[in-house]
């Protein structure tokens, strides 16, 4: 396929994308006065102290609960009036990339006959998904997120290659990316190590990638360097990520656990940030090791919470809602399905694709689980979808064109 055509591709699935995106900013403009949700408001918090020159910290005055990068991505917007309209505004350009490197990952994984028309598919199932559609208009991580993890994957898929040849530029690119998936999610560490290892397997550990892999691990900590020595100077230790894990984890499984969120209700203040940190820690591994049946069976809630066909939450669950959101769910896992099936001759790049998907699930059955939290594996699962669904789309074309050729014999 030419470069040229390619362009093209990815500037009409992310116009596309950044048109719903915005479009969902604008219809919900009227409700943008204040954050709703309490995620929402501490980034926004945040990037007020920020604005107002008090550095990175949130509302109880912890200064490393959350990783930098969005917080300081709205905080120029803090003090404008409509800010957070035009903080919205901005995310739902940015996460409409999502779209064209989405469209970039299919046509690198496509089979030659469907490449082009997978290409586009791809694009277009991000582009309309009504899920990334709707928390663009939330301050939440995730769309920005998803951008860069669709980033990363498209752009590094070269180098899972033994006999691709690419240049020191994408390597050092690839690695950039891995750092800022980190800086936007420090859960995403886990998951940039995974991709790691499915390099190095794909390249049977040969020389370029064991290089390759070393050098981005000495670049993710070159770049986490920064953050951990800040930390240090604010709350007296080497902070890599934040002190965020062991609230988040006793939030998944303390006594009255469901499987869904209620921090709201279990914080504590009063107490150093980190000496906070260490005790919900504990308190969450001491539930696990002396109730291992019941966080078992929280898992299985989880997951149910996480794969959900439609939203979790009480105020999204009419019927239009359940029906409109879980037929496109339940139609983008078929033709996922359907794709899988497609390139069964291609388990490797199959499992590639659904890293992102089973890592994330595995993480939020021992965390809380929700909807949002596989948001970041959709676009590689729709990938798969637009495989499954350009290969039943060639199918008649093929058809005819054997017909064709049978007559004239």
């Amino acid at each position: 396929m030419p470069k040229n055509n390619f362009t093209s591709v990815f500037l009409f699935v992310v116009a596309v994308g950044a048109v719903t995106r915005l479009g969902v900013v604008w219809f919900y403009a009227g409700a943008f006065d204040a954050p709703q949700l309490p995620d929402e408001a501490q980034y926004w918090n945040m990037a007020q102290s920020i604005a107002d020159g008090q550095g990175l910290q949130d509302e109880l005055g912890y200064r490393a609960s959350r990783m930098p990068l969005y917080p300081a991505l709205l905080a120029p917007f803090a003090k404008l009036t409509n800010g957070l309209a035009f903080a919205l505004a901005l995310q739902a350009v940015l996460s409409a990339l999502a779209c064209g490197f989405t469209a970039l990952l299919a046509w690198r994984i496509a089979p030659e006959p469907i490449r082009v028309l997978a290409a586009v598919i791809a694009g277009l199932l991000v582009a309309l998904d009504p899920f990334l559609i709707y928390f663009c208009r939330l301050l939440l991580t995730e769309s920005l997120f998803v951008c860069a993890l669709c980033a990363l994957l498209a752009v590094s898929w070269p180098v899972t290659e033994k006999e691709s040849r690419c240049g020191p530029w994408r390597w050092l690119v690839s690695g950039v990316l891995c750092g800022l998936c980190v800086y936007l999610r420090p859960s995403a560490l886990g998951l940039v190590v995974g991709w790691w290892g499915f390099v190095l397997f794909r390249r049977r550990f040969d020389k370029t990638a064991l290089l390759g892999v070393c050098g981005w691990a000495l670049m993710l900590l070159l770049m986490l360097s920064p953050w951990a020595a800040r930390n240090k100077s604010v709350t007296g230790e080497w902070v890599w990520l934040t002190t965020r894990l062991g609230i988040s984890l006793y939030d998944g499984v303390h006594p009255q656990a469901t499987g869904a969120s209620n921090l709201g209700d279990i914080k504590s203040t009063g107490q150093h940030e980190l000496a906070w940190n260490r005790e919900f820690k504990t308190k969450a591994w001491q539930h696990i090791r002396t109730e291992p049946g019941r966080i078992i069976r929280l898992a299985g809630h989880k997951f149910a919470r996480t794969w959900n066909l439609w939203p979790n939450a009480e105020g999204y669950r009419s019927v239009w809602i359940k029906v409109t959101l879980g037929t496109w769910t339940a139609l983008i896992l078929l033709a996922a399905a359907w794709g899988t099936k497609t390139m069964r001759v291609a388990p490797v790049v199959i499992m590639g694709l659904l890293l992102p998907a089973i890592y994330f699930t595995l993480l939020h059955m021992l965390f809380v689980g929700s909807v949002r939290y596989r948001l970041p594996a959709m676009p590689m699962i729709a990938v798969l979808s637009a495989v499954g669904i350009a290969s039943l789309l060639k199918r008649p074309s093929r058809t005819r064109t054997n017909t064709r050729n049978a007559t004239h014999s």
